[in-house]
């Protein structure tokens, strides 16, 4: 049968019955919903959250088409038809917004459970669906379906439970969360709660409207569409900050994409002139803004690209170092040991008397070999320390008998370069926790450091309580440092020109390991120096290191 007071629609769409806010309610948003669900699905098509949330679009873009022949059409054969599936079509759509904020917090399916009592509570629906339970007639004066309050009030029951599950599962999760999972989580759960909401409610004062009569009113249902556009711009901002559907440049290039179709729809709408220009200027900006955006984007995506290269060359230049280290320490090390303990048992008689000459080349062979093991060993324990492989032993020690120590083991190096070598220890208890062995690596790398770069005058060595820490320092009468030389003095390989020119073997790699053993004991090393007056060098340790980092 054909409405008496209704005409036709031309090309099936299009009728001059309706108001005009249907085709901007309907059309613009279908054509973005089966956009953003295609895009989805195809960007990652065997991944479960993009196919829930292709099929979320999908059904809702059903729903809209459905209402928008309900309103056009004069059939009351069409009309009957496609209401028939508004009730169906309501519940599997909460259904399936529930089901995606599941799997995009729990990164997994619902459980078999919650299946079966969704299952159970739409069953009448689907059973009901093509009965006079649904619909019980037609009203050929307003053109319309009459329908069964029962089922109205049943499926959005559904719909308004279905919500208030997804409510209060949403709080759970953000308060369960990580600070980054507690914003993803909010931008998501405001989109899909405004959105179920305001098409909770629409669609239930719609039907209360028409159930009392009051038809003129019955538009109302055409605003609960637009929320929808609200949660894709919050989809495409979570998936360009977060990677969410890993789409990238193409997500925003859609985002665009679907805000200049919305704004544009609406010329086909206008009819004051003021109006026109307006959103002639709205349209321009969002123009202006999508390409703006778009660039922006491609750029931050090629510099995070570029990061990840970067990143990939870091562990390879990694892994090359650690391989490196290993043939050092295997390999090169080993050489140096085995030259070292021949030129031993030559100088000790083991292959006879040596000539005085062959006896002092055999000495200068073995402080050469003694020279490159200790250099090594420096290396080496510069790029174990800061890997992480070396533990502390923390034990509690007198740093006194430490800094004593260094002291005396290099007093004979002092001497033979005609060098006074003072101490300045004042009286105090200097017991602290920390490991013996490395802590008297760092005293004894500082003196001999003095030694090496001072050709004249004195070396003095300090140790004294300040301000509840253990000052401890190393000054020397030499040539000091040059601001040039000290951007890179504690810094791994960090040589400077003077330091060169005084000790061609500096590896650059003393100072620091100095560090890394002072910053992993909690304290501070620095120096003070000034060309042509000599340089001191400080470190402060606490009294008591609680705990050491495990490196």
């Amino acid at each position: 049968m054909i409405c008496p007071y209704y005409p036709a629609p031309f090309l099936f769409f299009i009728s001059d019955k309706v108001p005009p806010l249907l085709y901007y309610s309907h059309v613009p948003i279908f054509i973005i919903s089966i956009i953003v669900g295609v895009f989805i699905l195809i960007k990652d098509r065997f991944s479960l959250l993009n196919k829930v949330l292709a099929t979320t679009f999908f059904l809702f873009s059903l729903w809209v088409l459905c209402s928008l022949i309900t309103w056009v059409s004069n059939s009351s054969d069409i009309i009957m038809f496609f209401w028939s599936f508004f009730g169906l079509l309501f519940v599997l759509i909460f259904f399936s917004f529930f089901r995606f904020s599941y799997i995009f917090i729990k990164n997994k399916d619902i459980p078999f459970s919650l299946y079966l009592i969704f299952f159970i509570f739409i069953l009448p629906i689907i059973l009901l669906t093509w009965t006079s339970f649904n619909l019980t007639g037609f009203d050929l004066v307003l053109c319309t379906s009459l329908e069964n309050n029962y089922f109205v009030n049943y499926y959005h029951l559904i719909g308004l439970l279905t919500l208030l599950y997804i409510f209060f599962f949403l709080i759970r999760s953000y308060i369960k969360s990580e600070a980054v999972s507690k914003s993803k989580i909010l931008l998501m759960g405001i989109g899909i709660i405004f959105f179920l909401s305001l098409f909770l409610a629409t669609s239930f004062s719609a039907s209360i409207l028409k159930y009392l009569g009051l038809t003129e009113n019955y538009q109302i249902e055409l605003y609960g569409f637009f929320p929808i556009i609200i949660f894709i711009i919050l989809l495409g901002y979570l998936t360009i900050k977060y990677k969410i559907f890993n789409i990238k440049l193409l997500a925003t290039q859609a985002l665009v994409f679907v805000m200049i179709i919305f704004i544009g729809s609406q010329f086909f709408f206008i009819k004051v002139f003021i109006n026109f220009i307006l959103n002639s200027i709205t349209f321009v900006a969002i123009i202006i803004f999508g390409v703006l955006l778009i660039k922006s984007v491609k750029k931050e995506i090629l510099q995070r690209e570029e990061f990840v290269k970067l990143n990939i060359d870091l562990k390879k230049l990694i892994k090359q170092r650690q391989d490196l280290v290993h043939l050092v320490t295997h390999k090169v090390k080993g050489y140096f040991t085995r030259s070292k303990c021949v030129f031993a048992e030559m100088i000790e008689g083991s292959f006879g008397a040596l000539p005085p000459k062959a006896k002092e080349m055999a000495m200068l062979g073995l402080d050469s070999d003694n020279e490159g093991i200790n250099t090594i060993d420096i290396v080496l324990n510069a790029a174990s320390l800061q890997a992480g492989l070396i533990k502390y032993d923390i034990k509690p020690i007198d740093f006194r008998k430490v800094v004593e120590q260094a002291i005396e083991s290099k007093k004979d190096q002092a001497k033979i370069k005609g060098l006074k070598l003072e101490t300045e220890i004042k009286d105090g208890n200097y017991i602290l926790t920390g490991d013996k062995l490395w802590l008297k690596e760092v005293a004894l790398n500082l003196v001999d450091n003095a030694v090496k770069y001072t050709n004249t005058g004195e070396i003095t060595v300090g140790l004294e309580l300040k301000e509840k820490q253990i000052l401890f320092y190393v000054k020397d009468t030499g040539d000091g440092i040059t601001d040039e030389d000290r951007k890179n003095l504690w810094t791994e390989g960090g040589r400077g020109k003077r330091s060169l020119l005084k000790n061609p073997n500096s590896t650059g790699y003393g100072l620091y390991l100095v560090k890394l053993i002072i910053e992993a004991h909690k304290g501070k090393v620095w120096e003070e120096s000034a060309v042509g007056k000599g340089s001191i060098f400080y470190v402060k340790l606490p009294l008591n290191i609680k705990r050491l980092s495990d490196n």
